[in-house]
């Protein structure tokens, strides 16, 4: 399933204090599964049995997608980025200060191609070039055939000891939505940001 995140700022306190930039899932999310466990809760009530593997299935995706936490908390009064993931009671924490950072990177990958291999490579810098709204790598120029092969960006925050955090992947096609947070919380953080698998570019 893909989970939406949204970037937002918001404030720390209610006396206007330090501003922060939260990367998360958003409210209507969470409110949206909430609404389809309640249907299927309702209509298992309705038919007055167990539902089928199929049906549990389902109802443990919904329940699970309500409750799952994914958060990226940019603070500057506290001066770290923090990520937050699990269930809503059971979540973890990992953060990083914010002057450890390097900077925020755009990369891509190749879903089918070999790891750092040449095809990988081009095809992933084709893809931050122009986002490709059906989401495959290349056309074959000789059978003029796609070629099924997804590519896919995502936004790294990578820290001066070499550490990497991936805040997000998304289909080549959601390039831009990706560019613009990285962006954002680059500025936000007074971070370069750049593009491209080697780390060079802007």
């Amino acid at each position: 399933m893909d989970i939406p995140l949204v970037l937002r700022e918001t404030k720390k306190d209610a006396e206007g204090g330090a501003k922060r930039l939260v990367y998360a899932i958003p409210l209507w999310f969470r409110i949206l599964m909430a609404g389809i466990t309640a249907i299927l809760v309702g209509s298992l009530a309705v038919a007055g049995g167990p539902p089928g593997a199929v049906g549990w299935v389902v109802l443990a995706i919904a329940v699970l997608a309500a409750l799952y936490e994914e958060r990226w908390i940019l603070d500057a009064a506290d001066g770290t980025l923090t990520h937050r993931f699990g269930l809503l009671l059971l979540s973890r924490a990992v953060t990083l200060p914010i002057a450890e950072i390097e900077r925020f990177r755009l990369g891509s990958f190749v879903r089918g191609s070999v790891p750092g291999g040449e095809e990988e490579s081009k095809l992933g810098a084709a893809a931050l070039a122009t986002a490709d709204p059906r989401g495959d790598a290349a056309v074959d120029a000789k059978s003029n055939r796609r070629r099924f092969k997804k590519t896919y960006v995502s936004l790294v925050c990578e820290a001066a000891a070499g550490d990497a955090l991936v805040l997000n992947i998304l289909p080549a096609s959601r390039a831009q939505n990706l560019r613009d947070t990285g962006r954002s919380l680059a500025s936000f953080a007074g971070k370069p940001f750049v593009e491209g698998n080697d780390g060079h570019g802007a």
